[in-house]
């Protein structure tokens, strides 16, 4: 089935439940986009927004919420064009707390905006799973500075998939702005009615604080700090760019803080519902220290006979 297609379909089936309350799946309030005025940083105003997912006979799905500009006085400027990145792995809650899940979700970016302008994109798609590593390049929409702008977009688990509230670890990005902190992108799946709000709300708390945990010093996203990760981290130590896989601070630079991190990570587990508490061994730490200070130095002199 084609993107047209699938669209067509979801739109026919919202008119045959037309007379279920809108806030089971269509256009609830986007998760509102504000700029900081001193650090020109975006902030997603999350809140208790989520997505409610529909279960019918081919497809689990949402189209909302999207991301908007609730006003003007937010912050953010007429034609900021807006990018989502993926940070990593589908984070999962079944009931009793954070676990693995092997779904896969899928979102697509909003062929129009809120307004009826077409949003183009070159990344139209991401497919999110628990072994998902970072995803760039999905334009999300470009902000027109009318109040109540927003864009929503395509979110689909396989038919089948199993109840629980599914996050999404994502950042913002905008043209001219600093990207956002990573935030979670909620998303329940509860045919049932089994959770109440309330149960929903504090899952949705500990799925953030397993994404928090998450550090980012798991650079290969197993849910282990170790040894592979160094080796990641050797690998890429001094590259730069938005998808370092072992840049565990996200600021664009692979370095002797991102090892930092990883020391002080070592040997956790991170899979849920496990707590960050293991660090080096003192010995390993000390040994590991000489090899950033080593490092660095080497790359303090290259820059400054290069």
């Amino acid at each position: 089935m084609s993107r047209d297609q699938r669209r067509y379909f979801v739109a026919t089936l919202l008119i045959m439940v037309a007379a279920r309350s809108a806030s089971c799946f269509a256009h609830e309030t986007p998760i509102d986009i504000r700029v900081d005025p001193v650090t020109q940083q975006l902030l997603p105003q999350v809140n208790n927004n989520f997505a409610l997912l529909d279960n019918f006979a081919t497809l689990i799905f949402t189209d909302s919420p999207g991301f908007g500009v609730t006003f003007p006085v937010n912050g953010v400027s007429t034609g900021t064009t807006f990018e989502l990145e993926a940070v990593g792995p589908l984070l999962y809650w079944n009931g009793t707390g954070p676990t693995t899940t092997t779904a896969e979700l899928t979102f697509e970016n909003p062929a129009f905006d809120s307004l009826g302008n077409p949003v183009s994109s070159p990344v139209t798609d991401y497919a999110i799973n628990q072994t998902s590593a970072r995803k760039v390049g999905m334009v999300w929409g470009t902000y027109t500075g009318a109040p109540q702008w927003h864009a929503d977009g395509f979110f689909e688990l396989a038919s089948g998939s199993a109840p629980g509230i599914y996050g999404v670890p994502l950042r913002l990005h905008g043209s001219g702005l600093e990207r956002s902190d990573t935030f979670l992108f909620p998303l329940v799946y509860d045919p049932s009615g089994t959770w109440t709000l309330a149960q929903r709300l504090a899952a949705i708390g500990e799925l953030r604080a397993e994404l928090i945990g998450l550090g980012i010093a798991d650079f290969n996203n197993d849910f282990e700090v170790d040894g592979s990760d160094l080796t990641l981290w050797q690998n890429g130590f001094g590259q730069t760019g938005p998808i370092e896989p072992a840049d565990g601070n996200d600021d664009d630079w692979v370095d002797g803080s991102d090892l930092l991190t990883w020391q002080q990570q070592f040997g956790t587990v991170t899979a849920p519902p496990v707590s960050l508490v293991a660090v080096p061994e003192p010995a390993a730490l000390s040994c590991f220290l000489f090899l950033a200070s080593t490092l660095m130095t080497w790359r303090r002199s290259r820059t400054i006979f290069n």
